[in-house]
């Protein structure tokens, strides 16, 4: 009976630090990174003397910020049933990903290099996001280099070379993306993002 007490103590105390000191400080972190890349866009446009009025910034400014305010309200469970029905839906798909695209638009080459390398990091930070606040895919993460550890200790073992060992990390690295590609791809929440901000018209 004690012990069931202690466990249920030890559970609830467990949520109460996940959930109002550990799941902020996920937040408050990739939140930054999101802060730190809108201000990078902001650098670009005035140091290649593009204004801010131009429309390909305005719609990266609301990418961003959609982002930011989609990190407030995520929910693994809504990431995981639009990226099912969007998979089930090619043409939904296909009209989501050209609304978005066709803001993004420019005859600048250099520009739309950067448009495109600026929403593949924005997406990849909710990304992670989705990963590191979510506490199931971090028991994943977890999992898996244990999964490998055996492998891990027979080829250290079998050639001690640092070269192995980064192969392995990467490996491991891998086989954790692609089990997170089962849920969402980086695509799928940057369209799941826009469309909680009503951006696609």
């Amino acid at each position: 009976m004690i012990n069931t007490v202690f466990f249920v103590i030890n559970v609830i105390f467990t949520i109460i630090i996940w959930r109002y000191l550990l799941r902020k400080s996920i937040l408050d972190h990739y939140r930054d990174k999101l802060f730190d890349l809108r201000d990078d866009v902001r650098n670009y446009y005035i140091a290649n003397h593009i204004p801010l009025s131009d429309e390909t910034y305005k719609n990266i400014r609301d990418l961003i910020n959609s982002h930011l305010r989609f990190t407030e309200k995520m929910s693994l469970v809504e990431v995981i049933f639009f990226s099912k029905a969007i998979d089930d839906d090619n043409e939904l798909k296909n009209y989501i990903k050209n609304n978005i695209d066709n803001k993004f638009k420019t005859s600048d080459k250099n520009l739309n290099s950067f448009i495109k390398e600026t929403r593949d990091k924005s997406s990849l930070i909710l990304f992670d996001y989705m990963v590191f606040s979510s506490p199931l895919l971090i028991l994943m993460f977890f999992m898996i280099p244990i999964v490998f550890f055996p492998i891990i200790l027979v080829k250290w073992f079998l050639s001690n070379t640092k070269k192995e060992l980064s192969l392995i990390r990467e490996s491991m690295r891998e086989t954790f993306k692609i089990f997170v590609k089962f849920i969402a791809t980086k695509d799928d929440l940057e369209e799941l993002s826009y469309e909680n901000e009503n951006c696609i018209a």
